[in-house]
Order: C-alpha cells, then structure tokens, then sequence
C-alpha cells in the first residue's frame, strides 16, 4: 500500500512540473504585423461585357423558371414508366 502511495505521490509531483513547463510555453506569444495592400485598377469597377452577358441569361432563366410551363412539369422516374408499360402491356394481352 504504501509503495502505491509513493508512485502517486511520484506521479503528481512529475505532473506539476510538466504543467509548470507548460504555462512557460504558453506565456511566450508572436505578434504578426498585418499591411493592408490598396491596389487601384479602373477595370474592375467598369461592368464588362461578361458581366452584361451573365446578367441578361440569368434574367431569362429566372423569367423561365417562373413561366407556368416549367411548374407544371413534373419528374417521373424511369421506374414509375416502366411499371406504366408493363401494366399496360398486361392489359392489352387479356
């Protein structure tokens, strides 16, 4: 029992000194400078003509997908067509 106590008390006093070491470690910091690069380009405030030309083919996506043609369709899945085709087919032979 007593050796039991004596590796605790090994243990701990080992454990104190690894945190004392530790918090050494952590006190020492670096400080970064941080510049901030203005850039002056008259090109890319001016829209481009790609810019012009995303801008009009999203309009008329957008107009398209808001039309009532796209709403009223509908996914169907290849098995929902195949299981159509087969009970038709059913039919037709009775």
């Amino acid at each position: 029992m007593e050796e039991l106590i004596g590796s605790l008390m090994t243990y701990e006093i080992n454990l104190a000194k690894k945190l004392q070491k530790g918090e050494d470690k952590k006190k020492k910091s670096i400080a970064l400078k941080a510049t901030t690069k203005k850039e002056e380009n008259v090109e890319e405030e001016k829209p481009s003509e790609k810019d012009d030309d995303l801008v009009l083919i999203t309009r008329n996506l957008n107009k398209y997908m808001r039309s009532e043609r796209f709403r009223g369709r509908k996914f169907t899945s290849r098995r929902d067509l195949s299981k159509k085709e087969s009970s038709s087919h059913g039919d037709k032979e009775k």
